[in-house]
């Protein structure tokens, strides 16, 4: 069994001075540290759940000692998810931390349990012992003032998504979380939309509902790519209303599409969403990349598929597309689209094709290549296919309406691409441009 606890000892700075004695009205000297140690004692936490169940504690003091001094500080973004502490699920989410650290179920839970049994602090009705405890524990490891709560240390944002009340929470645009791993959170019909969640591991997670709508999910890693499939089909994006949309204006100033928004293929026809390994901007216009290089442009109006179409094309090859064709395009046909691709300074390669034996065959030689597809839900769409699976019964497509790399069922392709002499552009290789 390992000696007396060290309020520092957690890995974020270095160790305390001697806590100085306390008024006689306080908490005695050392009383959390030896709350805590007698809490590792009591239960069977090894090495990893020890640090969680610490790195809790602190976080407990720390808020308790800058919402005292700074009352507003629950109205700072992201402060203004984590605040307040959910004190009333403390027992159930400081169990979810210690799952994450490893500890086994019935470990994770009585430690928990004891923990709110006998908590480390003196009761928070002694204001003054209260604070005096959390001071002496916390050891100026953090800082005494509010900072930006992405400026906060890793665990600390952790812990602190952990401790709060995420249930059905607004967390739109939060800003801290990129790469923080969220094994084991509970955050049902919580709202991400918007929120950077690159890199997050949300394995064992409990988000059933939740909406992670223009979230970026990079890299994220949910418990399965089922997991994975269903958050993307649930949090379709659609483009904005744009310039160059037919739209109507309400008399209170809201502005819809005449065309209203839809979606390409059915959920049940979707096998795949590709993750993006890469996001950037070109003139504030969001573009993505694929693991495998293929570039990814949403469309940036209602009717404006054939531009963000060849956009695609033009950055498979390296050049520049025009952002304000995106901007403004409202339908095109294909000579629109061949003036794209000529203004960027290369050439078409248009190509009949009378078979889906063809189609196959015409894509794997040339590359990607920009077809129409049609059904009476959303009309004529512009989208690349990237490959086609004859065996597999599967396809490769990027659909500019929703702004995603997917892979489909060949059949939900088959029915929206109709033969004979249907025509088909790409990009002539370099080696061949004039």
């Amino acid at each position: 069994m390992p000696g007396s606890i060290q309020p520092a000892n957690i890995g974020i700075g270095p160790a305390d001075p001697p806590p100085a004695p306390h008024s006689a009205t306080g908490a005695p000297p050392g009383h959390v540290a030896q709350a805590v140690e007698f809490l590792f004692q009591a239960t069977e936490l090894g090495e990893t759940g020890r640090q969680a169940l610490k790195q809790w504690t602190t976080w407990t003091a720390y808020v308790a000692t800058l919402t005292d001094a700074d009352p507003h500080l629950a109205q700072l973004p992201g402060w203004n998810v984590v605040l307040p502490i959910d004190q009333a699920a403390t027992a159930d989410n400081l169990r979810r931390l210690l799952l994450r650290a490893g500890e086994p179920p019935g470990v994770a839970r009585e430690a928990a349990q004891a923990f709110c049994a006998r908590p480390p602090f003196p009761r928070a009705t002694d204001a003054a012992a209260y604070r005096q405890a959390c001071l002496e524990w916390l050891g100026g490891q953090l800082p005494a003032h509010a900072l930006a709560f992405e400026a906060l240390p890793d665990w600390t944002r952790t812990v602190a998504l952990y401790a709060a009340n995420l249930v059905g929470r607004d967390c739109r645009g939060m800003p801290g979380l990129r790469g923080l791993d969220l094994r084991y959170l509970c955050a049902t019909h919580a709202n991400f939309g918007g929120c950077d969640l690159g890199g997050c591991d949300f394995s064992k997670a409990d988000v059933r509902g939740t909406d992670f709508s223009r979230a970026d999910i990079t890299d994220a890693r949910f418990d399965d790519d089922a997991t994975l499939l269903q958050v993307a089909r649930e949090n379709r994006s659609v483009p904005p209303i744009a310039l160059g949309d037919t739209r109507h204006v309400y008399r209170n100033g809201r502005t819809c599409s005449d065309h209203g928004s839809t979606q390409v293929f059915d959920d049940d026809e979707i096998l795949f969403v590709e993750p993006l390994a890469w996001r950037g901007e070109v003139d504030d216009i969001a573009i993505g990349r694929t693991h495998d290089g293929r570039n990814v442009v949403q469309q940036q109006s209602t009717r404006g598929c054939t531009a963000a179409s060849t956009a695609m094309l033009i950055l498979d090859q390296g050049f520049d597309f025009d952002p304000d064709q995106l901007r403004y395009r409202n339908m095109a046909i294909d000579e629109r689209l061949h003036g794209d691709i000529r203004r960027a300074g290369l050439q078409v390669l248009q190509t009949q094709v009378d078979s889906m034996q063809a189609l196959a065959a015409q894509v794997k030689a040339a590359g990607p290549a920009e077809i129409g597809v049609f059904d009476l839900e959303i009309g004529s769409h512009s989208i690349i296919l990237d490959a086609v699976d004859l065996d597999g019964g599967k396809a490769q497509v990027r659909d500019p309406y929703h702004g995603w790399a997917i892979t489909i069922a060949l059949n939900a392709l088959t029915k929206r691409f109709s033969f004979p002499d249907r025509t088909i552009q790409a990009i002539q290789p370099q080696t061949e441009q004039p």
